[in-house]
């Protein structure tokens, strides 16, 4: 029996049993009990299918098309922007039968304008173009960004964002030619065993999925693209793919109104364009065996046609699913689904054989013509209003470009940031507070070492870092617990989770298991980037975030939550085992530590920093130095960190936000201010009190009169520099063997470079040699090395424990500046520490991860005004908690009035604060360290190296630029002739006034 007969055949049967008098009756009859009438709203459709003019324009095209060309307009077929076999059949396709509509797959998108605009000048009539774009057009195309999945959504409290998503969505539709999206997902997910619908459903509660999907469809349709919910009459409560089988829900019809039908009401009642009809069976629908609700006359045009009043566009699920395909033969299935009431066939397998079993319907008076012409005026009237340009070429220029915005980008960051939600803190570890006496170490499930979950855990605190497989063996799961025994937190993120598999979610139970028994033994802290559902087998952790799904910027968001850098604000959209009931979440709305972010959330174009990029790439470019790194933080969010050019000229070696460099006499700020400013506030140091209260110094050249303040204010008089190592070159001006050797010993402990050791003795020479230096121009500004170094010796004696370890145990560890550090040779990688000079005068080798300042060389690596070694971050730390008046991280270090005491212009005869430089207030003096436009609230410092520092009270803003200008040679001053700091300053505060901040 051929395809013609089957389906004539098919339609008799449905003739006999079901006349169109008799559906209607039956529907009503199965439903009046239970579906009143009165509950169904007209639909509020935003395409007004009586506007005249669209009226006469579907008139205008319908009378000049055949039988044919009006019931292939009822057809969309498949198309993929990378085959010339499908773009050949397309192209065949449209030129023979006139075809209605296109859905796009996987592809390119540049390609797909392309041949989108191709497509629609085949086309005599305009052509629907589809795309399944439920997160945004990347769900199948390359180069673009995600959006979050549904179920991400689902835990997003505000649904104005996901209103904005749908307007960018529609946004991206458009710039590629595109005017139906196939989304929202309005299915409830209730089964927990979903194989298909899962992440894709907003989640378990029908006013929340109503409610953004509600949400979803207007910013599409507001934006002139064509919304279509699916999968009618509800998906969610399946065990099985209707890719793969045909699913079947047997449950009674109340509980399908109640729940599964819920939402579609919702989006009619808001006006939806189309609804898409679902390959699966529901016997309390229609009691027929194998009958997919996509070919039932009493699913489509009983109950949503009829019973809920929809006049909208009705879509098939795709045609080549094996949940209908497994039911007939192709054209056969594609023809009950026309006389079921489906407006648009999707993907049939068979064109032509569609047609023709359409068209014997016809034929045979099993459907009238009169209604294929309502059916087919009702679809060119949507095309009115979707699709009546589309001879109008879509540039195809810069199309990854357009869709890719960082308006597009901001909104993702919010989105994915609104969706992290805080499920179980029982112990109370979140946000992490205090940092010192912690030990972390992260274990990365199914993810590469250095992912970025770690890259960002780096940004916060001291962490080792581990990986395992997510089905390792037994074998590896032990080292790996032998690894981490010890470690006081353990932050886990289990990140190969698979939504596709319901049933051990891709993970090894071993590995569960594994999770499960660290939390017994530590503080654990679960970072889930996958479906909630895996948390059923992990109910007894004491920390849990869930974020849903595994890409960078929600690995990256969450560890910023996890810190204290954002607050968390989401509600799980699902209930899991009997832990984890669905709206869980507990707020956490104080934020402790910085955030990292993107210029747009400050309301700053980040194409306007690129001019940042120029001057950075331009002074390495003119050898002003290798490489740098500049961080700019605002309102306690850092919205540019980069880093440029390499550690040295011949470029082996890439600069990262990672590197620790040099910052010479940043040190007097950032190291020996912060006990002398703790000193004065615990009243064991006063501005008036001299050296020699401290001191027990014999010298006759006045320095036991010093006074703090003089020290801090540079008005000692002391001398700005002493070369001393020159005091210990033999008569060919190399080292003396009578002060260095190549091996250590007790005689000659201190190193100065590697196999270079000098006496150690020479620290008290060195004094010596200070103390008999005579004072000069008391009173006067005159900026000295030596004041600091005084400053640190006074420090020394008044602190209990070394200088050092008094630094990391109250300011560096607790503050998370955990890439900060003295001699960094000794404990540190020092392929993180770019080189700062080829010394010939002194060490006559290359100077990395030594102190470049030859007098803290001798001292030990480091004193009071050099020897710091610290990246752009952990300077951002420090200086964001002098803005905050004392405070970072939910610690606070200092009283605010330590901090503007300390911060304000204190000098009257120079721009000077205590220790901290000030930008020049004179206007005749010519030189300032910051930028004219830096107002006099703003503090910090420079460093010799080729670094700076700066925070402006005012605007809230810090800035750093470090570098390594003095690599190879020191007397290099390019950067500073070029004025290269401060022009990148200027900049700054030219963008912020154009862009109103």
């Amino acid at each position: 029996m051929d395809m013609s007969n089957r389906c004539h055949k098919q339609i008799l049967r449905f003739k006999k049993i079901f006349t169109p008098e008799a559906l209607i009756v039956l529907c009503f009859f199965m439903t009046s009990l239970i579906l009143p009438f009165s509950l169904f709203s007209q639909s509020k459709l935003y395409f007004d299918q009586n506007n005249k003019a669209a009226l006469s324009w579907a008139d205008s095209i319908l009378q000049h098309l055949s039988l044919e060309e009006k019931i292939a307009q009822c057809l969309m077929i498949d198309a993929y922007s990378g085959s010339q076999s499908n773009q050949n059949h397309v192209e065949w396709v449209i030129e023979k039968y006139g075809i209605g509509g296109i859905l796009f797959f996987k592809g390119n998108p540049t390609h797909q304008v392309m041949l989108t605009n191709h497509y629609q000048q085949l086309s005599p009539v305009p052509l629907f173009i589809a795309m399944d774009a439920e997160w945004g057009v990347s769900m199948r195309l390359d180069s673009i960004m995600n959006f979050p999945k549904q179920m991400t959504l689902g835990a997003v409290q505000d649904n104005s964002l996901i209103y904005e998503m749908g307007k960018e969505i529609a946004l991206q539709c458009k710039r590629l030619g595109v005017n139906i999206d196939f989304a929202p997902v309005v299915d409830i997910n209730t089964n927990p065993k979903n194989p298909v619908i899962h992440l894709r459903s907003f989640g378990e509660d029908k006013k929340m999925v109503s409610e953004k999907a509600i949400a979803y469809l207007q910013g599409l349709q507001d934006n002139g693209i064509l919304a279509v919910a699916k999968h009618f009459p509800g998906h969610g409560d399946t065990d099985k793919d209707s890719h793969k089988d045909l699913p079947k829900i047997h449950r009674d019809m109340k509980s399908i109104f109640d729940n599964e039908l819920y939402p579609f009401r919702k989006v009619i009642e808001a006006g939806v364009g189309g609804i898409m009809v679902a390959h699966l069976q529901v016997s309390a629908i229609d009691p027929a065996e194998n009958m997919p609700a996509s070919l039932s006359p009493l699913a489509v045009n009983g109950l949503l046609k009829n019973q809920m009043q929809y006049t909208g566009l009705t879509f098939t699920d795709a045609m080549n699913m094996k949940g209908v395909s497994k039911i007939g033969k192709a054209g056969e299935n594609e023809c009950n689904a026309f006389l079921a009431g489906n407006d648009v066939i999707v993907f049939p397998q068979n064109i032509s054989k569609t047609i023709h079993n359409i068209k014997n319907a016809i034929k045979y008076d099993k459907f009238s013509e009169d209604a294929l012409n309502a059916k087919v005026k009702k679809i060119l009237i949507f095309k009115y209003y979707l699709a009546r340009d589309s001879k109008n070429p879509v540039d195809p220029q810069h199309v990854v470009e357009d869709i890719n915005t960082n308006q597009a980008e901001l909104l993702n960051r919010k989105l994915s940031e609104s969706s992290i939600t805080l499920v179980k803190n029982n112990s109370r570890i979140l946000p992490v507070t205090t940092l010192e006496d912690k030990t972390f170490a992260t274990l990365s499930i199914g993810a590469m070492q250095g992912n970025q979950f770690q890259k960002s855990v780096d940004l916060y605190v001291k962490s080792d870092h581990y990986i395992l497989h997510e089905n390792a063996d037994s074998s590896e799961i032990f080292q790996i617990h032998q690894w981490l025994r010890g470690y006081s937190h353990i932050i886990i993120s289990l990140q190969a989770v698979s939504w596709l598999n319901i049933k051990t979610f891709g993970i090894s139970p071993f590995v569960l298991n594994f999770i499960n028994e660290l939390n017994k033994n530590a503080h654990v802290i679960l970072l889930n980037y996958g479906s909630p559902y895996v948390l059923e087998k992990l109910q007894d952790m004491q920390t849990v975030i869930q974020v849903t799904e595994n890409y960078p910027l929600l690995l990256d968001l969450a560890v910023q939550a996890l810190f204290g850098g954002i607050p968390i604000k989401g509600r799980l959209p699902v209930s899991v085992g009997s832990t984890f009931k669905q709206n869980d979440g507990i707020d956490i709305n104080k934020v402790i530590r910085l955030k990292y972010t993107i210029p747009e959330e400050l309301g700053l174009d980040s194409k306007a920093l690129l001019v940042i990029d120029s001057i950075a790439n331009d002074a390495i470019l003119s050898h002003a130095t290798p490489g740098c790194q500049i961080l700019i933080a605002k309102d306690g969010k850092v919205f540019y960190h980069k880093a440029f050019g390499f550690h040295n000229y011949e470029q082996e070696v890439p600069v990262s936000i990672y590197d620790m460099y040099d910052v010479a006499s940043i040190t007097k700020v950032s190291s020996t201010l912060l006990p002398v400013m703790k000193l004065y506030e615990n009243h064991k140091l006063k501005f008036d009190d001299t050296v020699g209260k401290f001191l027990n110094n014999k010298s006759k050249n006045g320095y036991s009169s010093l006074r703090i303040k003089e020290l801090l204010l540079h008005e000692s008089g002391t001398t700005p520099w002493i070369p001393f190592y020159k005091s210990y070159l033999d008569s060919l001006k190399l080292p003396s063997p009578l002060y260095y050797q190549s091996t250590w010993s007790e005689k000659f402990s201190i190193k100065v470079s590697d196999s270079f050791y000098v006496l150690s003795s020479i620290k008290d020479s060195i004094w010596k040699t200070i103390f008999k230096t005579p004072l000069k121009n008391r009173g006067e500004y005159n900026y000295s090395d030596l004041n600091f170094m005084l400053l640190k010796r006074i420090v020394d004696s008044l602190v209990e424990i070394p200088y050092e370890d008094y630094l990391f145990r109250n300011f560096y560890t607790p503050m998370g500046m955990n890439n900060s550090c003295f001699n960094p040779w000794k404990d540190r990688d020092i392929c993180l520490v770019p080189e700062s000079e080829d010394d010939n005068y002194f060490r006559h080798r290359i100077v990395k991860a030594y102190v470049h300042d030859p007098a803290a060389a001798l001292l030990g690596g480091y004193d009071g005004h050099a020897g710091l070694f610290t990246n752009a971050n952990d300077m951002a730390k420090l200086f964001q908690m002098f803005l905050n008046k004392g405070s970072y991280g939910g610690v606070t270090y200092y009283q605010p009035e330590t901090i503007e005491e300390f911060t304000k212009q204190q000098s009257v005869v120079s721009r000077r604060g205590y220790g901290f430089d000030k930008p020049e207030t004179d206007s005749t003096v010519s030189y300032s360290p910051t930028s004219r436009n830096a107002p006099y609230s703003t503090f910090g410092h420079t460093g010799f190296t080729g670094s700076c520092v700066w925070a402006d009270p005012d605007n809230k803003l810090i800035y750093i630029f470090l570098s390594n200008r003095t690599y190879p040679d020191s007397n290099n001053r390019t950067l500073i002739q070029r004025n290269t700091r401060s022009l990148i300053q200027e900049k700054i505060y030219t963008i912020l006034r154009k862009q109103g901040n």
